[in-house]
């Protein structure tokens, strides 16, 4: 009996042996060109509450800027489009995502795990305020009401201010809104923040400017980031990305959601 179940124990280290090695295997093919065509899906992950970005709906199927470029940009590599929602990007190791659609290419960045495409996105980030006030210096917000995210570089600068800060308006609708009613004077704001807004409150008006009397660096471009992958993808998601360009397609799901401001130069 000890010996049948030491036969048992060995079989079953075997199998579990097996199976690390079966999900490293495909840990090491998922993103790459091969792979993709060989499962018949680009997988993206997205967040379930981010819009103009992504939503996960519980009934209509997603929405978004992601979902649709996702779909337009697993179309052009000739499979399916499949979408894994997480609220952080860690997340994305339980999953089988081959990319990311938005991330940033920052200045001197050193290259990661992650390869990026061109860039599809510029994001910029603005100073918003009602229509009659105008800040040109930044002791203008000094005594001012300012909303902003936690943990940014212009909230970071208005510490060392004279200023009411307000970071629990953390949804920038929320912010604009605010601004709107008139029970802050300032919000720090994302310009598709800025602009989804608008898409759905187009008589609203605010007075807009790039934040750049908070912080040094205001806005940078935006691509895909591709998951363990080869050159092969990189460079077929980028001919698809152009491909979207030149046909108009891009710009049309862009203007969906209000965005075809913050289009990447080509």
């Amino acid at each position: 009996m000890k010996a049948l179940r030491t036969v048992r124990q060995g079989l079953a280290v075997a199998a579990t042996g097996v199976a690390a090695l079966a999900a490293a295997a495909s840990a090491a093919q998922a993103g790459t060109l091969d792979y993709v065509h060989k499962r018949g899906v680009f997988e993206v992950c997205a967040s379930p509450d981010a819009m103009p970005f992504s939503q996960l709906r519980s009934s209509g199927g997603p929405i978004g800027l992601h979902i649709d470029l996702g779909e337009a940009l697993a179309r052009e590599l000739g499979v399916s489009a499949k979408f894994s929602f997480v609220n952080f990007r860690f997340e994305a190791r339980q999953t089988s995502c081959d990319a990311f659609m938005s991330v940033g290419v920052l200045p001197n960045q050193e290259k990661g795990p992650i390869k990026q495409t061109v860039p599809v996105l510029q994001y910029d980030t603005l100073m918003v305020t009602k229509p009659d006030r105008k800040i040109t210096r930044i002791d203008d917000l000094d005594g001012l009401k300012v909303a902003t995210q936690q943990g940014t570089l212009a909230h970071v600068t208005l510490l060392k201010r004279p200023v009411d800060i307000r970071v629990s308006l953390l949804r920038e609708d929320d912010m604009l809104n605010a601004i709107d009613r008139g029970d802050i004077d300032v919000g720090i704001v994302t310009n598709f923040g800025y602009y989804w807004y608008l898409k759905n409150n187009p008589s609203k008006t605010f007075n807009v400017q790039a934040a750049s009397i908070v912080q040094s660096t205001t806005g940078y471009p935006m691509a895909i980031g591709l998951r363990k992958a080869d050159d092969k993808i990189l460079e077929a998601a980028n001919a698809a990305i152009g491909r979207l360009q030149k046909s108009g397609e891009l710009v049309t799901i862009l203007k969906k959601y209000g965005l075809e401001s913050a289009a990447a130069t080509p």
